[in-house]
């Protein structure tokens, strides 16, 4: 089995930390692992992948899943602070949700290597999922949810000072 390892921009920022990451995957399963450094096109990396592991235990909203979802790439994350419940679908159908310990990690990876009908309905499932609901558009239905939501309640609460209930 082979690892790789891209990296779309933020390099610079990560340098000392690629270096020993390198360093170990070179000692400890030479060949193993293929670190590419910063490329311009992660699309092609998506495509000649299997898998994609998202093992990061503290994110925002992490473009990439998004990205190997909408490849079609059944994704292996791990819970991690800021991981919304639903954003990425149902785990277990469009998303493999498992614990953060690397044995189950490299557990459900090879699972799901050694099962290429799996690797397909979830990789399916996985685009399906993220082309209908993460995409612009809505995102932008998000957002004007949420701004017209915060107008009737600013719209409201200036009607009730008008009106003397609301307390000071």
């Amino acid at each position: 089995m082979r690892n790789t390892l891209a990296s779309e921009g933020h390099r610079n920022a990560f340098t000392r930390y690629w270096e020993r990451v390198s360093a170990s995957a070179a000692k400890c399963a030479p060949g193993s692992v293929i670190f590419t450094g910063e490329v311009d096109n992660v699309e092609a990396y998506y495509q000649s992948a299997d898998v994609f592991a998202f093992t990061s235990t503290a994110e925002g909203m992490p473009n990439a899943v998004i990205e190997a979802m909408a490849s079609g790439l059944p994704c292996v994350v791990t819970p991690f602070s800021g991981l919304p419940e639903t954003e990425f679908g149902t785990p277990g159908r469009e998303f493999i949700l498992i614990a953060d310990q690397p044995a189950a990690i490299s557990d459900e990876i090879l699972g799901l290597i050694s099962n290429p009908a799996k690797c397909r309905e979830i990789g399916g499932a996985a685009r399906r999922f993220a082309r209908l609901n993460l995409n612009s558009e809505s995102a932008i239905n998000a957002y004007a949810e949420i701004y017209h939501g915060r107008i009737d309640f600013f719209t409201r609460i200036g009607s009730c000072k008008n009106r003397g209930t609301v307390a000071s």
